[in-house]
C-alpha cells in the first residue's frame, strides 16, 4: 500500500500496523539522560521504562513507509510508543549515533502522535539527545552565567543574529520555521517578540534597527522600515533606488553608523550611470533622526569596464567610521573612511578571510593560523598578534580579538597581553558558540546563557 505523508500525524497508529512491526535494539536499554534538565529516561528490558519522571510501559515499532517521513533527512530508526497512566503517545527515533565516540541517540518530536507530550518543562521540543545517565552531570549551568530563555517556546532555542542594540539583545527565534525577532529584558529577564514583525530580516545596528533584507539574503526595496526606539515602533523610509540620481543602479550592501544608514549602489558599463562604458559605484547615506529622512551621495568613482568588482561596506561605530572591502579579479583591498565615506584611503589587505571584526578603534581580521591582523585608526597602522585559537568569537566595540581557547574565552590585546574574559563549561555538544558585544557575553549552549562584562 502507499501511505500519504499530509496525514502522518492522524493515522501514524494505522501507519504502525501497516508499514511493519519493530525489534528493540539492545543499546537503548539502560539510564539515559538529557543534558540540560539533567532528567533520566530509564528504558528496561521488561517494557517498563521512567520517562523523565513519570512511570510507565513502553513498545517498539519500525519507522513508516520512506514517502512517509516528514523530516528532511529520512525516516526515523524506529518509533517508541510510551504509555503514561492514561496517556499513550508514539515519538520517533535515531540510533545511529549510538556506535560514535559520544554515545548518543535522539527522540524526534516530529513524528509525535500527542503534541502535549512534545514538551519538558512547558517548552516545546522538537528533538531530544539522550545520553548515558553516567557522562551527564545533573542540570547543565555555567559558572558566572545567568540562563535566559525566558519567553522562549522552545527548551533548546535556536537563535541566529544575536547582537546588541542599546544596551538590549535581540536576536531571530526559531529561524526554520514561525521564525520571529525577540528582544531580551534585563530588568524582566525575559524574551518577548517585536511590536512589529517582518518578512524581511532586520539589521541590527546600535542605534537603528532596519530592514532590507529578505530572508533568502537578498535585498528587498519594498518593506523599507526602520525603528529608533529599539523595535517598538517602525516607520517607512526612502528606498535608495526611488533617488533619480541613482537610475539603473543596483543597491548593494547596507550597514548602520549611528542613526544613519550607509548605502553602496553600483553599475555596470552598460547603466546610464556609466561614462565612456565604465562602470563604478557610489557612497549613500541618510540619516534617519530628522524629519524628513532624505538619501544624499557622499562618494562616487569609477573603475575600468574589465575589472569586476564587489564590496562589502562595514560600519565601526565607537569610532564613527567606515570600512570597505573591494573584490577584483586582481585580489581585495581594504579602504577606510573617517567622514561617513565621502573620501578613502587605502589601507592595505592583510586578511587570508573576509570575516572583519570592527573594534573600539578601528578593525581586526585573521591573518593567519593563530594570527590576527589589528588596525588602529589613530596610527593608520597594522599590527600582527598571535593569538592561538579553537574557535573565533564574534565580537563588537572590544578593545582587542577574542577567541575561545580550550574552555576558556580569551581578549588578546595588539601589546601581547591576554586576559581570561570567562571560563566555560562543556556539554555533551562542547562549549558552545560565544558571542561578545560591548558590555556582555552570551554562549549558545543547550539553550542561551549571559554574563555582564
Amino acid at each position: 500500500m502507499r501511505c500519504n505523508k499530509p496525514f502522518l500525524v492522524t493515522i501514524v497508529s494505522l501507519v504502525l500496523t501497516a508499514c511493519g512491526g519493530g525489534e528493540m535494539d539492545e543499546r537503548m536499554y539502560g539510564q539515559w539522560a538529557e543534558p540540560l534538565t539533567g532528567n533520566i529516561t530509564d528504558i528496561r528490558p521488561n517494557g517498563t521504562l521512567s520517562w523523565f519522571g513519570e512511570e510507565g510501559t513502553f513498545e517498539f515499532s519500525t519507522p513508516p513507509a520512506w514517502d512517509l517521513c516528514a523530516n528532511p533527512s529520512g525516516c526515523p530508526d524506529g518509533l517508541l510508543m510510551v504509555t503514561l497512566g492514561s496517556k499513550s503517545f508514539e515519538v520517533g527515533y535515531e540510533t545511529r549515533t549510538l556506535g560514535e565516540s559520544t554515545k548518543r541517540w535522539t527522540l524526534l518530536y516530529t513524528y509525535l502522535s500527542n503534541e502535549s507530550a512534545g514538551s519538558h518543562n512547558g517548552k516545546n521540543l522538537d528533538h531530544a539527545n539522550l545520553y548515558p545517565a553516567n557522562t551527564v552531570d545533573g542540570a547543565f549551568s555555567i559558572n558566572g552565567f545567568e540562563r535566559i530563555d525566558g519567553g522562549l517556546t522552545h527548551l533548546y532555542p535556536e537563535m541566529i543574529m544575536l547582537s546588541e542594540h542599546r544596551g538590549e539583545i535581540l536576536g531571530l527565534a526559531n529561524p526554520n520555521g514561525n521564525s520571529r525577532f525577540e528582544k531580551f529584558s534585563k530588568s524582566s529577564e525575559t524574551w518577548s517578540p517585536l511590536a512589529e514583525q517582518s518578512e524581511s530580516l532586520f539589521e541590527i545596528g546600535r542605534d537603528v534597527i532596519f530592514t532590507g533584507r529578505t530572508k533568502e539574503l537578498y535585498y528587498e526595496f519594498d518593506e523599507v522600515r526602520y525603528s529608533l526606539d529599539g523595535g517598538e515602533t517602525f516607520q517607512m523610509r526612502p528606498a535608495l533606488e526611488t533617488v533619480p540620481a541613482v537610475k539603473d543602479g543596483i543597491q548593494g550592501d547596507i550597514t548602520a553608523l549611528g542613526t544613519k544608514l550607509v548605502a553602496i549602489n553600483q553599475w555596470t558599463a552598460a547603466s546610464e550611470l556609466a561614462v565612456n562604458n565604465q562602470p563604478g559605484f557610489q557612497v549613500w547615506t541618510i540619516e534617519l533622526d530628522s524629519g524628513n529622512p532624505t538619501w544624499t551621495m557622499q562618494h562616487e568613482e569609477f573603475y575600468p569596464a574589465q575589472i569586476g568588482q564587489s564590496y562589502v561596506i562595514y560600519s565601526i561605530e565607537e569610532a564613527g567610521a567606515l570600512a570597505l572591502t573591494t573584490w577584483t579579479s586582481d585580489g581585495e583591498t581594504l579602504r577606510i573612511s573617517t567622514n561617513e565615506g565621502q573620501s578613502w584611503t587605502n589601507i592595505g589587505y592583510p586578511c587570508t578571510d573576509n570575516r572583519l571584526t570592527a573594534h573600539t578603534n578601528g578593525i581586526y581580521c585573521r591573518a593567519g593560523d593563530n594570527t590576527a591582523a589589528w588596525y588602529d585608526l589613530t596610527t593608520g597602522n597594522w599590527t600582527n598578534i598571535d593569538v592561538p585559537y579553537d574557535a573565533w568569537v564574534k565580537s563588537v566595540g572590544q578593545d582587542g580579538v577574542v577567541v575561545v581557547r580550550g574552555n576558556q574565552v580569551i581578549k588578546a590585546k595588539p601589546d601581547g597581553s591576554e586576559s581570561v574574559m570567562a571560563t566555560l563549561r562543556s556539554s555533551p555538544q562542547g562549549v558552545g558558540e560565544v558571542i561578545v558585544s560591548r558590555d556582555q557575553m552570551l554562549v549558545k549552549n543547550l539553550t542561551i546563557w549571559r554574563k555582564q562584562l
